[in-house]
């Protein structure tokens, strides 16, 4: 069975953290926290893709409280994968990071 393929350009939004939390955390954390999830997620993503064509813009949002950070991706979907697809694994890798970062800066 063949793969659909899909070409074109959507925007992802991956949310992380938990906005119904009323823990706090200071400037200087959530800053790590976003630094610990952004950069080894692309890195890997970039890997992965063969390059940044992938990906052609990023931007985040974040609150101190809970804490949570949006990532908004523009992204590129390459020949060979779905919009789904695309979505699922860049959810997938923020996530993990974000885990990540949480476990060794939160405890």
């Amino acid at each position: 069975m063949r793969r659909k393929q899909e070409s074109g350009t959507f925007l992802c939004v991956v949310q992380v953290g938990d906005e119904e939390s009323t823990r706090t955390v200071s400037a200087e954390v959530l800053h790590q926290l976003l630094r610990l999830t952004k950069q080894p997620a692309l890195r890997e993503l970039d890997h992965r893709f063969g390059g940044e064509a992938w990906c052609s813009e990023v931007s985040t949002e974040a609150s101190l409280q809970g804490p949570t950070a949006y990532f908004s991706l523009t992204i590129h979907v390459p020949e060979g994968h779905t919009t789904a697809g695309m979505s699922d694994l860049v959810a997938g890798e923020f996530r993990r990071h974000w885990d990540v970062a949480c476990g060794w800066l939160l405890g």
